[in-house]
């Protein structure tokens, strides 16, 4: 089981956007304990990040950290809860986000 969280908009306090999302994403580590990741928008830049560890660790990770500075327009947070014959978590291909050209 995995959980996804988010949202879409311009917020006029990104300080606490950026603390919402983040009790939010520590509250995903129940749908999934095994990788979390992120993909957020600012204007025309990406920012994401995924890594093998519990949300409610990678919340106080520097790829986390480093998003309280940006004020995303849309952000997703995924916490993973890997299935078997799906890839190790440890490995991060299968840990979310997934990205292409």
């Amino acid at each position: 089981m995995c959980g996804i969280a988010g949202y879409i908009g311009v917020s006029k306090n990104p300080a606490l956007t950026y603390k919402l999302a983040t009790r939010l994403f520590e509250r995903l580590e129940s749908r999934g304990t095994d990788a979390s990741g992120y993909y957020g928008s600012e204007g025309d830049t990406i920012h994401y990040h995924k890594q093998p560890m519990r949300s409610s660790l990678y919340v106080r990770s520097e790829p986390w950290k480093k998003l309280a500075d940006k004020n995303c327009q849309m952000l997703i947070m995924h916490a993973r809860g890997a299935s078997q014959g799906m890839g190790p978590p440890e490995d991060n291909k299968n840990n979310h986000p997934f990205l292409n050209q």
